[in-house]
């Protein structure tokens, strides 16, 4: 058993910059060989005015082209993917008692590091969607309520909603909880009557029915329908390589019965036939069947371990499960089309189906190390 023990600190941090450096070439020089990255020239070359973009696009152009390259060059991408990194290995650090190999395992996805090192809204959003991943359910299952935990989280919203405006409801609804009880710590502190945690599960719990409710009363029409007709338009009007337009793609029916093959094949990337024609995409094939199956597991141990708390519970019910199932909602529509933005758009929701249940497990196996050491000294 003592072959699975690393020190975390080191060897993550020694073989995380590994990969980071690995990566960064394999994004340079390799990456584009095998996937076509249509928009990265709008944030590498001067291509003028562009009124057309949207306004996550121009944002992020300005970001790379008059911030980053100016001052980093060819290595915009590269500080990017340290920011990323050291995010990471300051989260590990928090907890340096957990040592087991198996929180390694979810920082080791290339496509993961690839992207974040090719100029893209992804390369800027992915830091991001790391720290809220990594620390919201620490800051939760601790009970850190500080202005500046406060203040770091809804400002990474504001930046998420900014440049990944699509991906802004799943964080926004895995931050909710944390920001609902330390609103009510404030209104406590500032003797102003708030909800009890029962009320608020009453509540919540509720939303949840009304939610269904209306999902079951024409929901899916009025939002799916259009989320559809966006997704496909996105890939016909702009001659994109798809390969997948030979299913039914029109009302909610064709939505839900594609879903049975669509959402394993947009999380996996590939279909077998599409990897069989081109063998170049059997490593992407492999990692994307790792990812479904790591995130299975992370998911049964999170529920497996959440019977032991109380609070990690409220926060799979209310904030974890929810979130993913509206990042699924997001993430397949545009997936199912075409394989290259299935793996690039995966990378929005990756965090949150890796990091957010490895973060809790930590945390609260951290926590429990700590009331096992609590209980011991006082024997």
């Amino acid at each position: 058993m003592k072959s699975f023990l690393i020190p975390a600190k080191i060897s993550l941090s020694v073989v995380l910059l590994f990969l980071l450096v690995l990566f960064g070439f394999l994004a340079e020089f390799l990456l584009s060989q095998v996937i076509s990255i249509g928009d990265r020239g709008l944030y590498t070359d001067d291509i003028g005015s562009q009124p057309d973009l949207s306004f996550n696009t121009q944002v992020t152009r300005i970001i790379f082209f008059y911030l980053l390259n100016p001052i980093f060059g060819r290595f915009s991408c590269l500080f990017l993917g340290v920011l990323t990194f050291s995010i990471v290995i300051q989260f590990l650090r928090r907890f340096g008692s957990i040592r087991l190999c198996f929180y390694l395992y979810p920082f080791l996805f290339p496509s993961f590091w690839l992207w974040q090192l090719i100029p893209s809204k992804e390369a800027l959003a992915i830091p991001v969607f790391t720290y809220l991943s990594l620390y919201i359910p620490c800051y939760f299952l601790e009970k850190r309520y500080s202005p500046y935990t406060i203040g770091s989280i809804l400002l990474s919203l504001a930046f998420v909603y900014t440049i990944r405006p699509g991906f802004f409801p799943s964080y926004l609804i895995l931050s909710l909880l944390y920001l609902w009880r330390s609103l009510q710590i404030r209104l406590v502190a500032l003797r102003i009557p708030s909800f009890s945690t029962r009320h608020s599960i009453y509540i919540a719990t509720v939303s949840v029915i009304l939610l269904i409710i209306a999902i079951l009363g024409g929901f899916v029409d009025a939002f799916i329908v259009p989320l559809m007709d966006t997704a496909k338009n996105y890939f016909t009007s702009y001659d994109s390589s798809s390969s997948r337009f030979n299913f039914s793609w029109s009302s909610s029916y064709d939505y839900v019965g594609n879903m049975f093959w669509g959402l394993p094949v947009s999380l996996i990337g590939f279909t077998p036939s599409e990897v069989w024609a081109r063998p170049s995409f059997i490593p992407f094939f492999i990692e994307g069947g790792a990812f479904v199956l790591l995130s299975m597991v992370l998911l049964f141990k999170l529920i497996n371990i959440s019977s032991r708390s109380r609070e990690l519970r409220l926060f799979v019910v209310y904030s974890f499960m929810p979130c993913c199932l509206v990042s699924l909602i997001i993430f397949y529509p545009f997936s199912i089309f075409n394989p290259g933005t299935s793996i690039r758009y995966k990378q929005n929701i990756a965090p949150i189906f890796l990091f957010v249940p490895l973060s809790s497990l930590i945390a609260q196996r951290s926590k429990e190390l700590r009331s096992c050491a609590v209980s011991v000294r006082k024997d």
